[in-house]
């Protein structure tokens, strides 16, 4: 293992851990939606990084890379919903 793949992948875990503590310490549930969204996007493209360093370009790293695209959206999506839910749920309408 490359001292790169083995630096990214410790760079994937520990930006797990420190949204992992974010969103134990957040207070409010808009504060914590960018903890959860912290974690998807960092960690997901340390591992994504990793795979092209491992695989190069390959099928399988093209593969990630969209899932890491679809996941990007698809988050930033769900928690523009999950927001506005709450904004609604607190009595907040605009």
């Amino acid at each position: 293992m490359t001292i790169a793949l083995a630096l990214l992948l410790a760079l994937g875990v520990l930006a797990t851990f420190i949204g992992a503590i974010a969103f134990l310490r957040l207070a409010t549930p808009f504060e914590r939606l960018h903890a959860a969204s912290f974690v998807a996007v960092a960690a997901t493209a340390c591992f994504v990084a990793a795979a092209f360093i491992t695989d190069g370009v390959t099928g399988r790293s093209l593969k990630m890379v969209l899932i890491l695209v679809v996941l990007t959206v698809t988050g930033a999506l769900a928690n523009h919903a999950v927001a506005r839910a709450l904004q609604i749920r607190g009595g907040e309408r605009r």
